[in-house]
């Protein structure tokens, strides 16, 4: 449907701030792409630990709706913590912005300890620099990393897929 159902604050990050009318059919669409391209399942569980008024964190819940899939709602607020919450809660899919990686890339409980759960890894809402790629490869070499990108109307619909990651 092209009815209006979310108007979405951007940060402006390319150009001036705004508001952004979502439709119905623009909002389900973003949430089936993202989740196809990630391969979400029933079983995953998802950890939300980006604000629901975000478009990235808003993407978490609809992903799980269009899935089937389980989401976290993690509330530790030291990235030590939510690492070790994260292990505990069995996490699958991880999504965070620039910042977060860098503080999670500091915890001992995320870089040295295995989270052999997690198979996915997001980043979207700014630039990843290469050598954080490079540590969260090395921290989790086992899970997929997918750098994110789009405008806020479209969630994240381009991505770097993660084998061309190192390139």
């Amino acid at each position: 449907s092209t009815d209006p159902v979310q108007l979405v604050y951007t940060s402006g990050s390319t150009g001036q701030p705004k508001g952004v009318l979502v439709s119905h059919g623009n909002l389900w669409a973003g949430a089936l792409t993202v989740a196809g391209y990630l391969n979400v399942r029933p079983e995953d569980r998802i950890a939300s630990v980006l604000p629901f008024g975000f478009v990235y964190g808003f993407n978490q819940l609809m992903c799980c709706l269009v899935s089937g899939a389980t989401l976290v709602v993690e509330t530790a607020s030291l990235a030590q913590d939510l690492a070790v919450a994260l292990k505990a809660d069995r996490i699958t899919i991880l999504a965070a912005v620039p910042p977060l990686w860098f503080q999670l890339l500091r915890a001992p409980a995320f870089v040295d300890t295995p989270l052999t759960d997690l198979r996915v890894l997001t980043c979207a809402g700014g630039r990843l620099p290469p050598e954080s790629a490079v540590a969260l490869r090395r921290a989790h070499p086992h899970a997929q990393l997918f750098l994110m990108y789009g405008l806020s109307e479209v969630f994240r619909s381009t991505y770097l897929p993660p084998e061309e990651v190192d390139a």
